[in-house]
């Protein structure tokens, strides 16, 4: 969703899989916190970097002020 200060907000888009695990529709994460098995690594401009099943990426974000 973006980034805000220090956090990043981010989605998750299935209905049927936030059901099924009782997950909420957002959640937001700041350096070194964990939801399930994403982890938030840094946070970079307009960028986050995630580690998700052990590999690391880079994703686009906008910063919301």
């Amino acid at each position: 969703v973006g980034i805000v200060g220090d956090r990043a907000i981010f989605a998750i888009k299935g209905s049927l899989l936030r059901r099924r695990h009782h997950w909420p529709r957002t959640f937001t994460l700041a350096i070194g916190q964990s939801f399930e098995n994403l982890k938030l690594t840094a946070i970079k401009d307009e960028s986050v970097v995630v580690e998700e099943d052990g590999q690391t990426f880079s994703k686009q974000m906008p910063v919301i002020k």
